[in-house]
């Protein structure tokens, strides 16, 4: 269950990424892109120039990206990832099978000892039980 989780969680932030790499590879002829502080103090990331009274927090100047660039892009990602849950699969099968060995180890001298002692007792014969003897009744005293 934990482990769908962490392959959940990262396939989200792989769909984040290429999200924003298209996003941001989007708009043609567009090179600069700005994030800055407003007035108001609200994160904004753009590729228009920022206002005047605004603090540039970083620039970036990103080259034009085709749609060829961005596919075959996303293609590579889609194989990394298949990779890594892949390789996430393997391990937990490694671990799976290491925690059954440490068990079965574990397990197994008790396995060895009942059957020893089985194979003890059972050579033994019981003798027959014998019923246990009568307490002994004291003697009545007379009514008189």
């Amino acid at each position: 269950m934990q482990q769908a989780a962490i392959t959940s969680a990262r396939l989200r932030k792989f769909r984040a990424a290429s999200f924003l790499l298209v996003v941001l590879a989007a708009p043609a002829g567009a090179a600069d892109y700005f994030m800055y502080r407003d007035g108001a103090g609200r994160l904004t990331i753009g590729n228009q120039p920022p206002p005047a009274a605004a603090e540039i927090v970083k620039k970036y100047d990103w080259t034009d990206v085709t749609d060829a660039e961005i596919a075959r892009t996303e293609r590579e990602n889609s194989a990394i990832a298949a990779r890594n849950l892949e390789r996430e699969r393997i391990e937990a099968q490694q671990r799976l099978a290491t925690a059954m060995e440490e068990r079965s180890r574990i397990e197994q001298p008790a396995r060895i000892e009942i059957n020893e002692a089985i194979a003890s007792t059972s050579s033994l014969t019981l003798a027959p039980r014998r019923r246990p003897s009568p307490l002994p009744v004291p003697p009545r005293r007379a009514r008189g």
